[in-house]
């Protein structure tokens, strides 16, 4: 019996099969007088972010001071052009000088990989800088999309240029 259960893992090793043939000829080891071996314990999931390192963009905007401009559309699409999970986001540092705002919005996407129209739910974030201020504001957010595999882990710099409006005190 045990050299039919070797030549059976031989056979089909490493697939779902061997454990199969197993369980087919009723074989099992507290039948045949042998120990049983020891039992793993389960495997705890891994957190994502220690899995690998996120990916980091660099995003550059110019805005005029004390006006609204759009940094970011976040939206998670499957490819059936449904949507998935909302993404997370997460501040990691403030800006300096103005401040950051996240709303939930309906994105409409166009010609979007094999999606010709489609119409998902999604965040957009906006920044807005000091009505007085003119210079440069860095800003950093984390955005985690969920999807059946796992999730992925984007780092946003956010570099805004911010210019005067002209209008003087």
């Amino acid at each position: 019996m045990k050299r039919l259960m070797e030549r059976l893992m031989e056979r089909f090793m490493g697939r779902a099969l061997a454990l199969a043939a197993v369980l087919a000829t009723g074989l099992s080891f507290a039948s045949h007088g042998q120990e049983r071996p020891p039992e793993r314990p389960p495997e705890r999931p891994r957190a994502p972010e220690y899995d690998r390192a996120p990916a980091v963009r660099e995003l550059q905007f110019g805005a005029e001071a004390g006006k609204l401009i759009r940094i970011g559309v976040y939206v998670n699409l499957k490819q059936d052009c449904t949507s998935g999970p909302l993404p997370t986001i997460r501040l990691l540092k403030a800006p300096g000088h103005g401040a950051v705002t996240v709303r939930r919005a309906k994105v409409r996407l166009n010609n979007h990989a094999t999606c010709l129209a489609a119409e998902v739910p999604g965040y957009v974030a906006f920044y807005r800088s000091r009505f007085a201020f003119s210079g440069r504001d860095e800003m950093q957010l984390e955005v985690e999309m969920m999807a059946p595999s796992g999730s992925s882990i984007q780092r946003h710099n956010v570099v805004v240029t911010v210019r005067s409006s002209g209008i003087e005190l």
